[in-house]
């Protein structure tokens, strides 16, 4: 499947200038550099993925004037079948606006959460992700799923990239700053989430039908033999 099909699809409507869009096609080269350092690092396939046009924008009730931008997250999909897959959702301003040290970072951060959600899917732990009120909240439940990056990649610029860019979040203030007057101001597609909206969910019996491969599933249990 086309990576590009939901910006595709927004540029059809004419939600976001062609030249935009053009610009980003040239840029998918540090994302696609980037999966591919994953994969050598960890010794793993990347799990699918798309870019998102609408930027989500996580909007706090209790934090007056505390905004928090989505760069990229890991998204379940389920099936009319109930059957689970897991995709990785990249919002187009990072690819727009990151720079390569700050792509692969988040790839790699996000592929962490992967083979977090994969181990506590082939332990039954998870049946719904932890609710928040707070953008802080937020940040430390984010902080609570992540793994070591030295347990999972064996390239030391690579762990030694997501440890500084993931510090309390992503801190990466020119991103932050060029997203917000290119994208946000110029009022190009976001949607606008509150905390306890970024939950992920998922059924029981979608949770009972997945299957983890056998190479990925020794690597996991690889990675959590120090539990």
């Amino acid at each position: 499947m086309d990576p590009l099909f939901k910006v595709r699809e927004c540029e059809q409507r004419g939600l976001i200038p062609k030249g935009i869009v053009k610009r980003m096609e040239k840029r998918m080269k540090y994302l696609e550099e980037g999966i591919s350092r994953i994969g050598k690092a960890s010794e793993l396939k990347f799990p699918s993925y798309y870019i998102e046009p609408f930027l989500p924008l996580v909007i706090s009730p209790v934090e007056i004037g505390k905004m928090g931008i989505i760069y990229a997250r890991v998204i379940p999909f389920i099936s009319d079948n109930a059957k689970l897959d897991l995709w990785v959702e990249i919002s187009m301003p990072l690819i727009l606006f990151g720079k390569k040290g700050t792509i692969h970072a988040v790839l790699a951060h996000e592929f962490s959460h992967y083979i977090f959600l994969l181990w506590k899917i082939s332990k039954f732990e998870i049946l719904s992700d932890l609710s928040s009120q707070t953008i802080f909240e937020s940040i430390y439940a984010d902080q609570e799923k992540l793994i070591k990056p030295e347990k999972i990649f064996k390239d030391k610029g690579l762990v030694r990239l997501v440890k500084n860019r993931f510090k309390n979040g992503l801190v990466d203030l020119e991103l932050d700053e060029k997203t917000f007057k290119s994208w946000i101001k110029k009022n190009l597609p976001a949607q606008r989430l509150y905390p306890d909206m970024n939950v992920m969910r998922i059924p029981v019996s979608a949770l009972l039908s997945y299957t983890v491969d056998s190479k990925l599933r020794a690597k996991i249990d690889e990675i959590f033999s120090f539990i």
